[in-house]
C-alpha cells in the first residue's frame, strides 16, 4: 500500500472513498482480470458509495512510474501490487505504509506463509500482503531421457550427471540450458548450500568477492557450466555472471 506525503485533511476520513489500484499486466491477463473483477464487486458491494479504479501497468517499467507516484500524490495509488524484490527500496523511498497493525487483524493472517509474511516484512513492521507465491520448475525432455535411460533428476548431483549423459549421446545438445540474466532463479540454489552475494552485520552488508563466499559449499551447478554440459558464453555469460 502506497502512502502518500500529508495533504490537508479531506471532507470524509481516509477510510472512506474511492480506491485507486495498480497491479502488474500479465502476459495473459484475461483470467487475472477476471478474479480481480469479482472481488472489486464484491468490495463495491460491500463499501457501498466506494469505487475501485484498476489499472494494470507493465512490469518491467514498473519502476519508473511507481518512483514518479511516490514524487506525485495526485496520481499515486492507494493499493500496488509490487513484487518481493521490491519491497526495501520501496520502504526505503518512503512510499510504503506500516500496515502491521491491520495485517495482525487479518482474519486469514494466521494462516500466511511465514516465508511469504518475510517477504513484505522489513525491520519487524509489515509494508503489504503476500498476494501469491511462485514456484520453480525443471522441464526435461522425455523423448531423450527415455532413448538413452536416463533416470529423472532428483538431486542436483543427478541434475548434472543427466546433464553429462545427455552431452554424451547427443553432440549437438547441450545437458541443461539456463535463463541468460535469471538471477532470482540461480539465488535459491546458493542459499540452499550456504552461498550468498552479501552478509550483514550490525545493519551494514557487505558484498562477498571470493567465489566459495557467493557459491557456499556447493560446487555442483559450476562443474557442468566448465565441462561442456551447459551452454558456453556469450548464451551463458551473464548467468554466469551472476554466479562466479
Amino acid at each position: 500500500m502506497l502512502r502518500r506525503p500529508p495533504t490537508p485533511p479531506p471532507a470524509r476520513t481516509r477510510k472512506t472513498g474511492d480506491l485507486r489500484v495498480w497491479l502488474f499486466q500479465e502476459v495473459n491477463n484475461g483470467p487475472k482480470a477476471k478474479v480481480v473483477d469479482e472481488a472489486v464487486a464484491a468490495y463495491e458491494k460491500a463499501h457501498q458509495g466506494s469505487k475501485v479504479h484498476v489499472q494494470y501497468i507493465p512490469v518491467d517499467s514498473r519502476a519508473e512510474k511507481i518512483k514518479a507516484a511516490f514524487n506525485d500524490p495526485s496520481s499515486a495509488p492507494d493499493v500496488i501490487e509490487y513484487g518481493n524484490t521490491d519491497t526495501a527500496g520501496y520502504v526505503r523511498d518512503g512510499g510504503l505504509a506500516d500496515i502491521s497493525e491491520e495485517f495482525d487483524a487479518w482474519e486469514e493472517a494466521a494462516d500466511t506463509d511465514e516465508a511469504a509474511r518475510a517477504s513484505v516484512t522489513v525491520d519487524g513492521r509489515t509494508y503489504g500482503a503476500p498476494y501469491f507465491v511462485g514456484v520453480r520448475a525443471l522441464y526435461y525432455r522425455t523423448d531423450l531421457f527415455e532413448k538413452h535411460s536416463v533416470e529423472v533428476p532428483r538431486t542436483l548431483a543427478e541434475v548434472a550427471s543427466a546433464a553429462r549423459k545427455i552431452r554424451e549421446a547427443e553432440p549437438g545438445l547441450y545437458g541443461i540450458a539456463v535463463g541468460g540474466a535469471y538471477t532470482y532463479g540461480a539465488m535459491p540454489f546458493l542459499w540452499a548450500h550456504g552461498g550468498g552475494l552479501a552478509e550483514e552485520k550490525d545493519g551494514t552488508y557487505t558484498l562477498h568477492t571470493r567465489r566459495q563466499e557467493v557459491a557456499g559449499r556447493d560446487r555442483r551447478l559450476h562443474r557442468p557450466l566448465r565441462r561442456g554440459q551447459l551452454p558456453p558464453p556469450p548464451s551463458a555469460r551473464r548467468w554466469a555472471a551472476t554466479t562466479p
